[in-house]
């Protein structure tokens, strides 16, 4: 199958380069310290009786592109957009967040609140509490500035509410984009 990735190198001017991966490139990352990120997914969806593709960038801060009729359409309309729009960018390298917008932690964090909370096998009336109290946390995080959210503030929001659930902890920093 082709590979239709413009090979395109961004060079920053801390000395970071940044490409999109491929095979081909693979001898670049033994050339220093290296990271690999996801910045997008291409996915297909069955709309009126055909298969469309998609390209998501929100993990970029970006939109959603497509439709279009081919897998092969929607990477390279994916791959434009990151060379133009994402790569070489002057990012801080050295934070562990992940770039992800607002949005689309957002509609992760409302997913959650969605999901069932099985805390304990019954639904007693201090599960359906834990619940309660999981789903407002949640909510809380909906509603804190940019310049409030970071994984500690998180992490010291939840402690101040639960001693020990840290399943729930870690898929609430997952959505917020640590992992």
């Amino acid at each position: 199958m082709p590979d239709h990735r413009s090979t395109t190198l961004h060079l920053l001017p801390d000395g970071t380069l940044e490409f999109l991966y491929g095979d081909d490139l693979s001898p670049l990352m033994s050339l220093g310290n290296t990271t690999i990120q996801r910045a997008s997914t291409v996915d297909p969806r069955q709309e009126n009786g055909q298969v469309n593709w998609y390209a998501d960038l929100a993990l970029s801060g970006g939109p959603e592109l497509g439709p279009f009729p081919t897998r092969e359409e929607a990477i390279v309309a994916e791959t434009t957009w990151l060379n133009q729009n994402f790569l070489g960018r002057n990012r801080n390298p050295s934070t562990n967040r992940a770039s992800v917008s607002a949005e689309h932690r957002h509609r992760n964090l409302i997913k959650l609140l969605r999901q069932p909370k099985p805390i304990l096998s019954d639904q007693d009336a201090d599960a359906q509490h834990h619940e309660r109290a999981l789903d407002e946390l949640i909510i809380d995080i909906l509603f804190l500035a940019e310049s409030q959210l970071s994984k500690d503030s998180i992490c010291d929001l939840f402690n101040s509410r639960f001693n020990s659930l840290e399943l729930w902890l870690n898929r609430i920093l997952q959505a917020c984009g640590w992992e």
